[in-house]
C-alpha cells in the first residue's frame, strides 16, 4: 500500500511496493524542511562551552553577537571580578547615602562669606575686625579697648658687627659707622610713616652702661623723619652720649 511521510506539509519520502522514494534532491531542502536554522552545519568548535566563552572572543561577534571585552566580562566568576573588569572602585559598591549630592549648601557664618552648593568647588573667606571679640580671646585681650598689631620688631646686637638676633617684618639692618646710630629696613612697607616707635637699649656690662634707646635720631642729634620702608634708631648711654650697645630691641606700631 502506497504512501507518504511529509515534514513541515511537504512530502519528503514516498512509499509505493516497498520502495521508498526521497522527494527531496538535496541537503538544503531537507534542513529547511526539518526546520534547521544555519547553526546545523556550522561544527561543535564554533561554539564556546558554558565555562570558557572567552577562549572563543575569535568567534563570538560572528556567531553570539558578544565582543571580545564581552566575552571577558561574561566569562568573570563572581561580581567581584566583573567589577574588576569593568575598571570599577570601591565606591561602586557603596549606597547612594554615603556620598553627599549637590544639592547640599555650605553657608557661611559669622565673619565668614562665600559658600554655595556643591555642585563646584567652594571657598569660604574670612572677614572680619581685628577688634572681634573671638580674635581678642585668642590673643588673650579683653575689655572694650581696641587692639593693634606691632608692625614690625627687632632684636639685634649693636656692638662690633651688627647682628640680628631675631625679628618680624625686617629686611635688614645697618650701622651708620656712628656710635650707637643705626637703621632698619622693613621687609613690607608700613602703611603710613606716622607709627609709634618703641626702642630699647640693654646693659652692656660696662661702667656707662646704656639707659634707654632713641628713634628718629641721627648722630648729631638731629630727628630723621621716618619713612614707609626705613627707621633709623640709636642707643644712649647712661650719662646722655650715644654708645653701641648689646642687646637693642625696637617695636613698630601703627
Amino acid at each position: 500500500m502506497a504512501g507518504e511521510i511529509k515534514l513541515n506539509g511537504t512530502t519528503a519520502l514516498t512509499e509505493s511496493g516497498g520502495a521508498v522514494t526521497l522527494n527531496n534532491v538535496d541537503s538544503a531542502t531537507n534542513r529547511i524542511n526539518l526546520g534547521l536554522g544555519s547553526a546545523a552545519t556550522s561544527a561543535v568548535g564554533d561554539f564556546a562551552t558554558p565555562t570558557n566563552l572567552s577562549d572563543h572572543a575569535a568567534v563570538t561577534s560572528g556567531v553570539h553577537g558578544i565582543s571580545a571585552f564581552g566575552a571577558t566580562l561574561v566569562n568573570d566568576a563572581d561580581a567581584s571580578t566583573a567589577r574588576t573588569t569593568l575598571g570599577l572602585g570601591s565606591a561602586a559598591t557603596s549606597a547612594s547615602t554615603d556620598f553627599v549630592g549637590t544639592s547640599r549648601t555650605i553657608t557661611a557664618g559669622t565673619g565668614l562669606s562665600g559658600g554655595g552648593d556643591l555642585s563646584a568647588n567652594r571657598t569660604i573667606d574670612v572677614s572680619f575686625s581685628a577688634n572681634e571679640s573671638n580674635v581678642k580671646t585668642a590673643l588673650n585681650a579683653s575689655g572694650s579697648a581696641s587692639i593693634y598689631a606691632c608692625r614690625a620688631w627687632i632684636n639685634f646686637n649693636g656692638q662690633g658687627t651688627v647682628t640680628i638676633n631675631s625679628s618680624g617684618n625686617i629686611q635688614g639692618l645697618a650701622d651708620n659707622g656712628n656710635s650707637g646710630d643705626y637703621t632698619i629696613t622693613f621687609a613690607n612697607a608700613m602703611p603710613t610713616a606716622t607709627y609709634a616707635v618703641v626702642v630699647e637699649a640693654g646693659m652692656t656690662g660696662i661702667s656707662t652702661p646704656a639707659g634707654w634707646g632713641t628713634a628718629h635720631r641721627s648722630y648729631d642729634g638731629n630727628e630723621q623723619s621716618p619713612t614707609t620702608t626705613t627707621c633709623r634708631i640709636g642707643s644712649v648711654g647712661s650719662t646722655g652720649g650715644t654708645r653701641d650697645t648689646k642687646r637693642i630691641s625696637a617695636a613698630i606700631f601703627c
